[in-house]
């Protein structure tokens, strides 16, 4: 059983691959170790510091796309960038398609491919992650360390389970 906010899920939920337009993403991220959202753009702050960097990201995706896909996560019918946030963003902002895993707890993506294995996953990269899990309950990968611990949010999701939440 997953946990999101509110919402309890009794089912385990399916990992779906596509590559689908940003724009059918939500404008906001889910941020799964605080529980809360934030938008999707980056922080005006951030922005305005690592402008370059996100200009040069930019102009990249539009000459050679996405290297990699971004995870989401399908719950209450809409669904979140968790990692890769700038790839969805930008995906907005061209509106334009971005490959995307979706773990999918709303069965809102059923015409994307099932994703069956740890090895399926990865066939989907460009550049292998530094850690991906998959398991009959959980479903995360990254390439560097990120302000969320994958295995703590799994560690939270097996406690609703269990209904200690």
């Amino acid at each position: 059983m997953g946990f999101h906010g509110t919402q309890r899920y009794s089912t385990i939920p399916e990992v779906r691959y596509g590559v689908i337009n940003g724009k059918t993403l939500s404008k906001n991220v889910y941020v799964p170790k605080r529980n809360e959202y934030r938008p999707l753009h980056p922080i005006q702050s951030r922005y305005r510091v690592d402008k370059p960097y996100y200009d040069k990201f930019e102009s990249d995706v539009l000459s050679n796309g996405f290297r990699n896909p971004a995870l989401c996560w399908c719950f209450n019918n809409n669904t979140y960038a968790v990692y890769g946030t700038t790839r969805v963003w930008l995906a907005h902002k061209l509106d334009i398609d971005v490959p995307t895993f979706i773990v999918d707890w709303s069965k809102d993506w059923q015409n994307l491919e099932l994703v069956t294995s740890r090895e399926h996953a990865l066939q989907k990269f460009t550049d292998e992650p530094t850690e991906l899990i998959f398991e009959p309950d959980f479903f995360s990968f990254y390439n560097e360390r990120n302000t969320y611990d994958p295995y703590e949010i799994k560690r939270r999701l097996q406690a609703a389970k269990r209904g200690e939440t």
